[in-house]
């Protein structure tokens, strides 16, 4: 049987720090150089989880600048 690939979505507001949570878990990098994130951005990386397992993160970036409320 083959494995399929498992993907992780990450959402939440506008400036928490998505992107860097999944450049840190995929990368091993960090950049305080803030770029918004437009569109999707999808990363992966193999992990072992008892067997080997091929995860995809990505993020959903809004376009907006912020909400007023």
């Amino acid at each position: 049987m083959t494995e399929q690939p498992r993907k992780i979505c990450l959402l939440g507001d506008f400036a928490v720090g998505k992107s860097s949570l999944v450049a840190r878990f995929v990368r091993n990098t960090f950049s305080d150089k803030y770029l918004t994130t437009v569109g999707v951005k999808v990363d992966s990386k193999q992990v072992e989880l008892g067997r080997p397992a091929q995860r995809q993160t990505g993020g959903l970036g809004s376009g907006r600048k912020g909400r007023t409320g």
